[in-house]
């Protein structure tokens, strides 16, 4: 195991998503999709989570959904890190990341 990163990219086919709000249904596509690497030395298995988009909103900081999904992706960082007796970075990946790509 060589670590964790983030990163985004622009898709290579068009990712459309289907949902319903108040009984429509609606269709919305991706520009950029995030995802997490874990690397290893034969190769990296990527984790694609939509919701990371959400993070880097600067005004979106201080709302409930927000802190949990930072916590559950530090919660995974540590389980992996653990797993593989490797030491998590202070503050773990993630938030360094956020710091850096935020808008």
């Amino acid at each position: 195991f060589l670590g964790i990163s983030y990163w985004y990219r622009k898709p290579i086919q068009n990712v459309i998503t289907k949902y319903q709000e108040n009984g429509v249904m609606k269709a919305s596509t991706f520009s950029k999709v995030y995802y997490i690497e874990f690397r290893f030395k034969k190769g990296s298995v990527f984790c694609y989570i939509g919701e990371i988009s959400y993070l880097l909103r600067k005004e979106k900081s201080n709302k409930k959904y927000y802190k949990s999904l930072v916590e559950r992706i530090l919660c995974l960082e540590r389980q992996v890190y653990e797993f593989y007796n490797k030491k998590l970075p202070d503050g773990g990946i993630i938030t360094k990341w956020i710091e850096r790509k935020q808008k």
